[in-house]
């Protein structure tokens, strides 16, 4: 069970859910939405990380059984029309599921990156070198250029590194009860 975390931290901290527990932390992701100020503790950010963990294991494992239980992928080529629509059905509840929250998850990074103590551009230039990374990662396979594809996933792996190590930093300047803590909004 998560400590209790005072209204004065959480008034510091911009953030009502800061140093949120594993229900809490869900509430508080749709809770702040759009909320772009403030900062996310370590442990919110991570309990979210688990809830999407949860709800991608659910969805793959159900598509799972779609495909292989009784030999899925042959009966939907062989015209098992049912078992087409039950994974077409479960794709398009994945991708709602991906497209809401694609938002709030933004917003709990910028936050996670104001408490480790980093600005939020570095989340945009890793965005960036990621995307180039993947484009370079099909460009070199379309081209059969296999040294352009190695140098994509490489960029692709380096960014993720480097955002995982800011996501595992502790926070900088945490907001501290009777102390003056950094304002909200602040980056």
């Amino acid at each position: 069970m998560a400590k209790p975390v005072s209204a004065e931290i959480q008034r510091q901290a911009g953030n009502k859910y800061y140093r949120a527990g594993f229900f809490r932390s869900l509430l508080g992701f749709f809770a702040n939405y759009v909320n772009f100020t403030g900062r996310s503790s370590r442990s919110e950010y991570w309990w979210v990380a688990l809830w999407r963990s949860i709800v991608a294991a659910c969805l793959i494992g159900c598509g799972v059984l779609i495909l292989v239980n009784d030999h899925g992928i042959d009966r939907m080529f062989a015209g098992d029309m049912a078992r087409l629509f039950a994974f077409l059905w479960l794709m398009l509840v994945g991708c709602i599921i991906g497209l809401a929250i694609v938002v709030p998850t933004l917003s709990l990074e910028v936050r996670r990156y104001r408490d480790a103590g980093w600005s939020w551009w570095w989340l945009v230039g890793f965005y960036g070198a990621a995307g180039l990374g993947a484009t370079l990662l099909s460009a070199g396979s379309l081209n059969a250029q296999p040294w352009v594809s190695a140098i994509g996933g490489a960029l692709i792996l380096a960014t993720a590194l480097f955002e995982l190590v800011i996501d595992l930093l502790p926070s900088k300047n945490a907001p501290q009860t009777g102390g003056a803590g950094p304002e909200p909004g602040q980056s």
